[in-house]
């Protein structure tokens, strides 16, 4: 269960004006299920401030600090340390996604 602390900590970088990097790719879990990530690198570690997962079915769940969990779960708690495994996409892809869940 997300605490005070740390909706508050995905707030502030949200409302940052640190530089966003979008990147999306296949689930280490489940190579049919797409992740897509906007990031933001706080000191050195890319944390992800929304994320939307695809199943292979279709189903979307989607994560922000406006929504950061639910009965199917929540965002990576983690900095995206297999960045280098995932696809670079533009703002203007990962909004289209986003705005499509």
């Amino acid at each position: 269960m997300a605490t005070q602390a740390s909706i508050e900590y995905y707030l502030a970088l949200d409302r940052s004006d640190r530089r966003r990097t979008y990147l999306f790719g296949p689930s280490p879990d489940d190579e049919r299920e797409l992740w897509y990530f906007e990031a933001v690198d706080d000191n050195g570690a890319l944390i992800a401030i929304r994320q939307l997962t695809i199943g292979a079915d279709g189903t979307r769940h989607a994560y922000s600090p406006q929504h950061i969990e639910d009965e199917w779960g929540f965002p990576t708690d983690q900095p995206i340390d297999h960045a280098d495994e995932l696809t670079p996409c533009d703002a203007a892809q990962f909004r289209q996604i986003w705005e499509a869940r």
